[in-house]
């Protein structure tokens, strides 16, 4: 018996990275100092020494997003990276 599937993407597929980018379009940083660069389904928070908005702050704004659009986020594959 065939059953639907309501939320998914198959990994490997040529549409999956196309909408993950739409579905992310809504997804936006806490400051205007902060800044998301996205390629395919990666996406990379750029959070600079002078932003009023830390990292934990915009992480816990990505955590909220995620939770409400029903996506999942790796954190094995969750890294900071730290540059002075």
């Amino acid at each position: 018996m065939p059953l639907h599937i309501n939320c998914s993407i198959i990994q490997g597929s040529g549409v999956g990275p196309t909408l993950y980018i739409i579905m992310e379009s809504d997804l936006k940083t806490l400051s205007s100092h902060n800044l998301f660069c996205n390629h395919a389904d990666d996406t990379n928070l750029l959070v600079p020494g002078n932003s009023a908005v830390g990292i934990n702050e915009e992480f816990i704004n990505i955590k909220n997003w995620a939770s409400a659009t029903k996506m999942i986020i790796s954190l094995s594959k969750t890294k900071e990276i730290v540059f002075r």
